[in-house]
């Protein structure tokens, strides 16, 4: 990992006073240097405070969080926000990044009352209408309390209602890529086990299910790999087949299995699509392959609209009975190679605290003597800089294999510092694994943090004329564990056998893995993924060293 930042130190001369490092080492930076000619420096207390200097007053703001609205295939624009307040009015409309997803709101501390800050930090309803280019209404949800404070926490809105678009409930999958159709429980937890055709005496080549598959592919499991022939301007529909010898399955009635009478999926006889096309019962051929949540798909017969389910002893039947459980299943290809590139951060600019303040050197050299004195003040002070990045959304490159990316998080924005504005940038490069096994579910990319020691003050030697007085002192105004709400870009590409995957046979896949991210672009042969994060700056600070001539009081 490696981590870059900036801070600004500042040294200030006045009044032609000499400051210099030094290479003793005192206990205490305020000792008095000995004597010269039965002369010295009185040292006491500085009389500045933190109240002396200008100070950044901090914000409150919210975050709105409109990625699960993109992630169901539209694209927000602006968000208008009504704020129930009684003592301000911040009701505003406010643009939603188009690489994020998120917007927010930032109101200035300086410029509320008391009352109105404490209003606002107790917490109001807040109201939140998310529109699209067009001006057009997505979604609008009331959030009963929302905390206004510096580095909140993205509100998500509600979505649960919210239907998806056809584009981004539509799969895709590759003709000729193998598969695998491997069960899932109800959260899309993948399960050590999968379809195959069950080629046993007086099973008729019906499908089934197995525990343990090794999903090494066609050479050691040739039952186990199948592959998707679509029926044309028929989503999600497609006809299935055994990829080993080439058979279609079809759903064939009043099958005699193991004693009983079921409608089940078997091998046909054909092998060509075109003779499936021209069958008089072409829709037995057809399933669908439902959606049901987020990872978990289920099978349906076109021609029956059931349905399949398993039933126990026989296999997988086409049936309405409920005593039978749903076959749930996401189809994966597991010998994909996956080749990811990072493309960059996207970043808000952080809704900044107040800063605190902090002093090394706090004193007042007298010199009432008839010549220059010296004296040793200050102590070398270092402080540890952090960087955090954790993360809020998983991954799920679904291989036997691995897939990982060097990534640089980085940002950049403005801080007030001493009453100026001052730029600070940070940036954190690592590795990371962006793929799972296939019994693995999605996962969150590794947290990884960079920690880096920094020093702040110098000790150093003040030289005072004759009959004069110096403030010394050095003072820090340092932000505390600053949050910055960001996305990393990932740019995905992926091969089987050799052969590259369409844009929209990549883009299937993550969906049938549960990832919680969001496409951001399909391309010819890749997608464009974003993955959201959080930066934690553990100090941003700024620090200044000065000499001030003040009164000596010499009598």
């Amino acid at each position: 990992m490696k981590n870059q930042k900036h801070f600004i130190w500042s040294l200030v001369l006045f009044l032609g006073l000499l400051i210099y490092p030094v290479s003793c080492n005192k206990d205490n930076g305020d000792t008095s240097e000995p004597p010269v000619d039965n002369e010295e420096i009185v040292v006491s207390d500085g009389q500045i405070t933190g109240d002396d200097f200008e100070k950044f007053a901090g914000e409150l703001g919210m975050v709105i969080n409109a990625r699960n609205i993109a992630k169901k295939g539209y694209i927000p624009t602006t968000a208008d926000i009504s704020v129930e307040a009684t003592l301000g009015d911040y009701s505003q409309t406010v643009d939603i990044d188009p690489i994020t997803f998120m917007g927010q709101v930032r109101i200035n501390v300086e410029e509320l009352t008391e009352e109105a800050l404490k209003e606002l930090e107790d917490g109001v309803a807040v109201t939140i209408a998310i529109t699209d280019s067009d001006g057009v209404m997505i979604i609008s949800n009331t959030l009963s309390i929302v905390v206004f404070r510096s580095n909140p926490t993205p509100q998500e809105l509600n979505v649960t209602d919210l239907e998806e678009t056809e584009a981004a409930s539509t799969i895709a999958l590759k003709e000729d890529t193998s598969y695998y159709m491997q069960n899932v429980n109800s959260n899309g937890q993948p399960l050590a086990s999968a379809l195959r055709v069950n080629r046993s005496t007086g099973f008729s080549n019906i499908m089934t299910r197995t525990s343990n598959p090794t999903f090494s592919g066609i050479e050691q499991e040739p039952d186990f790999v199948f592959n998707f022939v679509p029926f044309p301007d028929e989503p999600n529909t497609y006809a299935i087949k055994i990829q080993s010898d080439g058979r279609f399955f079809s759903v064939a009635n009043g099958l005699n299995i193991q004693g009983q009478i079921v409608d089940a999926p078997r091998l046909s006889l054909f092998d060509n699509f075109d003779d499936v096309l021209a069958r008089p019962n072409v829709d037995n051929y057809k399933f669908i392959i439902r959606k049901v949540s987020e990872g978990v798909y289920n099978i349906v017969s076109k021609a029956e609209e059931r349905v399949v389910r398993v039933r126990s002893g026989i296999g997988f039947v086409v049936d309405d009975n409920p005593a039978y459980d749903v076959v749930s299943m996401r189809i994966i290809s597991s010998n994909l190679e996956w080749i990811a590139e990072d493309i960059g951060t996207t970043f808000l600019a952080p809704v900044l605290s107040a800063p605190g303040t902090d002093f090394g050197a706090n004193s007042t050299l007298t010199n009432c003597g008839t010549g220059e004195l010296s004296q040793t003040v200050g102590n070398d002070k270092s402080v540890e800089i952090s960087e955090t990045v954790s993360w809020e959304e998983s991954t799920s490159l679904t291989t036997t294999g691995t897939a990982s990316v060097s990534m640089t998080v980085g940002t950049e924005f403005e801080a007030g510092f001493f009453g100026a504005k001052a730029k600070y940038d940070a940036s954190v490069t690592a590795t990371a694994s962006l793929s799972v096994g296939v019994t693995e579910g999605s996962k969150e990319i590794e947290s990884f943090t960079e920690t880096e020691s920094e020093t702040i003050f110098f000790q150093r030697t003040v030289t005072v004329p004759p009959g004069s007085a110096s403030l010394v002192y050095d003072v820090a105004q340092i932000y505390d564990d600053t949050k910055v709400q960001f996305v990393q870009r990932f740019r995905l590409r992926a091969t089987e056998s050799g052969n590259p995957l369409s844009g929209e046979e990549l883009r299937s896949q993550l969906q049938f893995s549960r990832f919680s991210g969001v496409v951001l672009q399909v391309g010819s042969d890749f997608i464009d993924i974003t993955i959201k994060g959080t930066l934690t700056l553990g100090k941003v600070l700024s620090a200044k060293s000065e000499v001030q001539d003040v009164e000596a009081n010499c009598g």
